[in-house]
């Protein structure tokens, strides 16, 4: 997340130059400054070799979000990816870029029929097709690169709104799906009892939003609730063998 506020006020006027729209299915909140990847192998015909790989295909969509200002991680704090797969057959190729995004992180039960990740909404023709003329993935990259450079306008027009969040400190839109989602576990150490997320994307939201507020995952409903049960729990402990003692009737 990127902290220089001449930076930020940059990409803003940058994006709002940039013919990007507004797409409700992009949303991902105030985390999206950092941003998941999972390239599949582009899976070369064997008999027309080009060369071409998915390292490839990784460095050209790295070097696509450094412009942007967007950092690349392991585990995005939004709970969404960015897919993409670029194959070639014969003298074809095809390139196809979209969000991804797991159910439970949003508070979608994956028995519902979604499955555990999901393509929200209809975002948009983040697609190609196209011929090699010559035994060459140059053509590829090209429309790679095309395309996501459509696919970021729209997605940072679509979540700049979310710098908001960072002024005032105030949650909204799909964050408010996030914080309703999740659950809070309770865990033992050696200062008490911890309260985290029960999901690792879970609790790599909640990291953010406790530097973002200072707010502990204490202060989440389920850990609320999770508290009063530990405390009757133990109550009930203490008294337990007083509720035991048979009542001895008085003369």
């Amino acid at each position: 997340m990127k902290t220089g506020i001449g930076y930020l006020l940059f990409c803003f006027a940058f994006c709002l130059s940039c013919p990007g729209k507004v797409k409700p299915e992009l949303e991902v909140g105030f985390t999206f400054w950092e941003m998941r990847v999972l390239v599949e192998n582009p899976k070369p015909d064997k008999s027309r070799r080009t060369g071409f790989t998915r390292e490839m295909v990784e460095k050209t969509v790295r070097m696509k979000l450094a412009e942007k200002g967007i950092r690349l991680v392991d585990t995005a704090p939004s709970g969404s990816y960015l897919y993409v797969n670029v194959n070639q057959l014969a003298a074809s190729y095809n390139v196809d870029v979209r969000l991804k995004k797991f159910s439970e992180h949003y508070g979608i039960s994956a028995e519902k029929g979604v499955g555990s990740v999901f393509v929200p909404g209809v975002q948009g023709h983040y697609s190609a097709v196209g011929k090699f003329s010559v035994p060459d993935y140059n053509a590829a990259l090209r429309d790679l690169e095309r395309i996501l450079d459509s696919f970021l306008f729209d997605f940072l027009e679509t979540n700049l709104k979310y710098e908001s969040t960072m002024k005032d400190k105030k949650l909204r839109g799909v964050d408010l799906v996030i914080f309703d989602a999740i659950k809070m576990e309770a865990k033992d150490t050696k200062e008490g009892t911890a309260f985290w997320p029960n999901r690792d994307s879970h609790t790599h939201w909640w990291l953010r939003y406790y530097k973002l507020t200072g707010k502990q995952p204490r202060s989440h409903p389920t850990a609320g609730l999770l508290d009063l049960d530990l405390r009757l729990n133990a109550a009930l402990e203490v008294l337990g063998d007083e509720l035991l003692l048979p009542q001895i009737e008085k003369p």
